[in-house]
């Protein structure tokens, strides 16, 4: 009788003029599939309806407290000053701690390797320079793509084993870094020729996205600090 009692309440609170009726049919059909006969289902409608009717309505002036609200670190002796003085305003002060568990302790989750991500990724040469790019697949997916254009001389396909064929000088894949993990791809696009522009001994065919030059200054001032 309790899940009756539930169900049918339930029905009544969420469910709206136009679908209350269907919503009600719906429910006897279940109990009555289930075991339930109808003097059983019509007492519990009865109850769940009388329950709602009886209901207190909330004041108007009810419904406003407690519809505005500020999260404020609690601080012994200046919180409940101000929230005291919030209070008068109608708004509700919610008191969270400076500290909590969660961020004394550490995490229980093994970290996820940003290279098994998508994202902008460098790979360095010996030389200094290096080479910038982005994938909508996981990095480390790509970067061994990189490794077999390399090996197999396909500089085609990849600027890097281009410049490892033409100055002979090794790539230093094992080196390489994951500049940012990013799923959207226009995002990504962007963040590549940003990091394009940071990096003076870029050894990329091209820029990649094309980005405003007023940009310039200020990517090379972040590059330095």
């Amino acid at each position: 009788m309790g899940v009756l009692n539930t169900l049918f309440t339930r029905a009544l609170r969420i469910s709206d003029n136009d679908h209350l009726e269907s919503e009600q049919e719906h429910l006897r059909n279940v109990f009555l599939s289930n075991g339930y006969n109808l003097t059983q289902i019509n007492k519990a409608l009865e109850r769940a309806t009388k329950t709602q009717e009886n209901k207190p309505k909330a004041s108007s002036k009810e419904k406003k407290v407690g519809e505005h609200k500020a999260f404020l670190p609690y601080i012994q002796g200046t919180t409940d000053k101000i929230a005291k003085h919030l209070k008068k305003k109608n708004i509700d002060s919610v008191f969270s701690p400076p500290n909590n568990i969660r961020k004394l302790l550490r995490s229980v989750k093994d970290p996820v390797d940003p290279s098994l991500k998508k994202g902008v990724y460098l790979i360095p040469c010996e030389c200094g320079k290096a080479y910038i790019g982005e994938t909508g697949r996981s990095i480390r997916t790509r970067v061994k793509e990189h490794c077999a254009d390399i090996r197999l001389n396909r500089t085609h396909k990849s600027a890097l084993a281009e410049h490892s064929h033409n100055t002979k000088h090794p790539i230093k894949v094992e080196d390489m870094q994951v500049l940012a993990q990013v799923d959207n791809w226009s995002r990504r696009r962007i963040r590549e020729a940003i990091e394009i522009v940071k990096n003076p001994k870029c050894l990329n065919r091209d820029d990649g996205l094309s980005i405003s030059r007023s940009w310039f200054p200020n990517l090379t001032k972040l590059n330095k600090n």
